[in-house]
């Protein structure tokens, strides 16, 4: 902090390690954090925080109390060096609601945000705030035995119609839901995706509807739930969210 005189109160947050082994300060390296920080006076710890590794599975709730146990501990041997208040947290969206008695002074909502919880019971009391969608860009005909996509992967049992769709797994959807087992809502109607999931689009089986270019298509909402369809390919709805790229615009909606 030399080099920033006009400085005069910067604060940091010290994360702990309680068992997570990914980031933080090991228990027997808090002495020596606790001296670098009492020597800079213009370093004040804002909050003190560790991350549950496993606060979701009930057969890991004794690992779970031991990291508790740390955390409260490794925090009493920071109050004995620190004269100031500041914040303590250690819940994420599981821990919320399995681990109430941890609260301390705030909580880490991260996926729950989004309407979406590891825990079932849970899950059917959120509601998903998430909606990908896209449109119609062309509609055609395949007849029975001819081939779609790329290796030709998938033959028409018959004569069909596809519509392709302006998104592929550039823009995060996993080539993996190729072939019948991703779905896309056209029309409050689940229509298949057929043939492999290219960079920028993908073929839907809309046989038998009445849809046209430029009709919005639903790729993830409540119905297409993301925990559904990552389900069908180990996929958790972190992954499917987070794989959703750049290049996607996003559009917010405040109620």
């Amino acid at each position: 902090m030399r080099n920033y005189p006009d400085i005069v109160h910067f604060p940091i947050h010290i994360k702990i390690d309680t068992g997570m082994h990914r980031l933080g300060f090991d228990n027997d390296e808090i002495a020596k954090m606790l001296q670098i920080v009492n020597a800079c006076p213009q370093l004040k710890i804002a909050s003190v925080f560790t991350h549950l590794a496993a606060s979701e599975d009930a057969e890991e709730d004794a690992f779970t109390q031991n990291q508790m146990n740390k955390f409260s501990a490794i925090c009493k041997k920071i109050d004995t060096q620190v004269s100031y208040p500041y914040l303590k947290h250690i819940l994420n969206t599981a821990g919320i609601v399995r681990f109430s008695e941890a609260q301390y002074d705030m909580v880490r909502l991260g996926l729950g945000l989004y309407g979406f919880s590891p825990l079932p019971e849970v899950q059917q009391q959120l509601q998903s705030v998430i909606t990908l969608s896209s449109v119609i860009t062309q509609i055609k005909k395949v007849k029975k035995g001819e081939t779609i996509g790329y290796n030709r992967t998938f033959t028409a049992p018959k004569n069909m119609q596809i519509a392709i769709v302006p998104v592929g797994y550039a823009d995060g959807f996993p080539r993996e839901l190729s072939n019948g087992v991703g779905t896309m809502l056209v029309r409050n109607k689940k229509c298949s995706v057929v043939g492999k999931i290219s960079m920028d689009m993908t073929m839907i089986d809309i046989t038998g509807l009445d849809v046209a270019i430029g009709d919005e298509v639903i790729i993830y909402n409540t119905e297409n739930s993301l925990a559904q369809i990552g389900a069908k390919i180990g996929k958790t709805p972190y992954e499917l969210l987070t794989a959703i790229s750049k290049r996607v615009p996003r559009i917010y909606i405040r109620e």
